[in-house]
């Protein structure tokens, strides 16, 4: 009983593949003549072939899009870093330069302190 199933569905089988050749053939045959494009036709008539084609497709435009993101999420992140080093720098010139005055005027103080107490 086995066999005579597995011959059964072998047949089978075989069978829907020659049908879908002899429509294959026969889309390009009139294809050629019509002046159709076949390889549109025969790629619609393969639907096992175009679905995993179309999800590897979806699936691409996901990933670029997350790339995507990634990329402006990245970009915004060095242009904040970009701005907070820029406004870290002028605070520390402005630190700086006010501490260099301070250390100036201090010295000049204690120059002027240091010749009036030996009296010059």
């Amino acid at each position: 009983m086995k066999s005579s199933t597995t011959l059964i569905s072998n047949i089978q089988h075989h069978f829907t593949k020659v049908i879908g050749a002899i429509l294959i053939i026969g889309m390009i045959w009139q294809g050629s003549i019509l002046g159709i494009d076949s390889a549109f036709a025969a790629a619609a008539f393969q639907k096992n072939v175009t679905t995993p084609l179309l999800a590897a497709s979806n699936m691409s435009k996901q990933d670029e899009n997350k790339i995507n993101a990634a990329k402006s999420q990245a970009e915004s992140a060095m242009k904040d870093s970009k701005k907070s080093a820029e406004s870290n720098i002028l605070k520390t010139k402005k630190a700086v330069k006010s501490n260099a005055k301070k250390a100036e005027e201090s010295a000049k103080e204690n120059t002027k302190k240091a010749k009036n107490f030996f009296g010059f």
